[in-house]
């Protein structure tokens, strides 16, 4: 399984993702919806060849917590196993 890390834009730390478990894709998308300020908080990590996306929401917690709930999530894979 390859891993595609990068840099947070929000907490600057480093982000390891897998590659997609559907299709393989070595480099998933990795976006932030909102703002710490607003009540809406989102992390969207998707697939940009088979479409597949994921999206993980917090009104309490902040982008740093969130972060995490959405890289430990997607790295799961789909038979409830993680990688």
């Amino acid at each position: 399984m390859e891993k595609h890390q990068f840099k947070s834009s929000y907490t600057w730390k480093t982000i390891t993702l897998n590659s997609c478990p559907f299709c393989g894709d070595k480099e998933p998308e990795f976006n932030h919806i909102g703002n710490d300020r607003t009540n809406v908080r989102k992390i969207e990590v998707r697939c940009k060849t088979c479409r597949v996306k994921r999206i993980d929401s917090s009104i309490k917690n902040h982008f740093e917590w969130l972060e995490d709930v959405a890289q430990k999530n997607w790295n799961q894979s789909p038979n409830g196993k993680k990688q």
